[in-house]
């Protein structure tokens, strides 16, 4: 009689040696396969790896990959496991075919690429291997029409941090594509990594980038918390008076965590109306010591101003 879904799972889960573990892989469910792969993983099972590499291949060679590994099961955990068992740069080649697979699947209302969480995944585990093949093949994922992927090269690129991966996220930036996760992460990795990341970063400020560029491009300068990009930040405060925008530069020079954005934060809470009201909800994060506590008092009883005081109670009330 044949087992079922259920009795072909719990026999995996208490399977403990790996040879037995083979007739599971090539079973025709992707649930049962996808759960053979990760038993293997459990157990360390190394010796698997050329099967696993096997499975992986027929899958991504399949005629029909939605009948076969629907969702892309089975294909994930056979490029889970290979990392875990250390064996990317043998499988390098095979590895680079999942990174460009599609899948597309029907959904309510059209079709959905499954492939995208096999491409991300792979994406990932590749941050083992740090040449510049390796950064070509995931830069290409910058232009992914998922998300997913794009936000894992970009992690990834900036681990490898080499010139590939540097000259692939500034052309990612410029591009000026991305959704509003993608470009938090991708203007966070450059500032990182970038070997002039102030100078490439104003030029967001001033030329016509979207909204979504502007804005990440300001908040990378704040996080690089140093005097030049204070400066920066300061020089593009005073050149502009949209309460919106200064709002976001206030913010950023608080990111900055430098002496003179604190003075500058203080300064702007005796300017009084939404000014104020942005410096004081910022200027908590520099309140991390007594002194810094006694003069924000201080000024904000100068001041006189309640409703700056409850603000700044507010921000520093974790």
């Amino acid at each position: 009689m044949a087992q079922s879904l259920e009795q072909k799972l719990a026999e995996i889960r208490e399977i403990s040696s790996p040879a037995e573990l083979k007739i599971y892989l090539r079973d025709a469910n992707n649930v049962v396969s996808s759960a053979a792969v990760t038993q293997a993983v459990k157990l360390n099972a190394a010796e698997l790896s050329a099967d696993i590499s096997e499975l992986l291949l027929s899958f991504l060679k399949s005629k029909d990959p939605i009948k076969s590994d629907k969702g892309c099961r089975t294909k994930i955990a056979c490029v889970k496991a290979l990392a875990a068992f250390d064996d990317l740069y043998q499988n390098y080649d095979l590895l680079t075919v999942a990174l460009r697979h599609r899948q597309l699947e029907p959904v309510f209302g059209g079709r959905d690429d499954t492939g995208a969480f096999l491409r991300g995944e792979t994406v990932q585990v590749l941050r083992k291997i740090n040449f510049k093949d390796a950064a070509m093949e995931i830069a290409a994922l910058l232009f992914d029409e998922c998300p997913f992927p794009q936000t894992a090269a970009i992690k990834t690129l900036k681990h490898i941090n080499n010139d590939v991966a540097q000259t692939s996220l500034r052309l990612k930036a410029l591009a000026d594509d991305s959704t509003d996760e993608v470009a938090v992460e991708l203007f966070t990795a450059i500032a990182q990594i970038d070997p002039n990341p102030v100078g490439f970063l104003t030029a967001f400020l001033y030329d016509n980038s979207s909204g979504i560029s502007k804005t990440n491009a300001l908040f990378a300068l704040g996080g690089l918390k140093n005097v030049e990009a204070f400066n920066v930040l300061k020089d593009f405060w005073e050149e502009n008076t949209d309460l919106g925008l200064r709002k976001q530069i206030i913010m950023a020079i608080s990111f900055t965590r430098t002496e003179d954005g604190y003075d500058f934060l203080k300064k702007m809470l005796r300017e009084g109306g939404s000014v104020a009201e942005y410096s004081a909800k910022s200027i908590g994060i520099y309140i991390q010591n007594d002194k810094k506590y006694a003069e924000i008092s201080a000024l904000l009883k100068e001041i006189g101003d309640k409703k700056l005081i409850d603000i700044v109670s507010e921000a520093i009330t974790p």
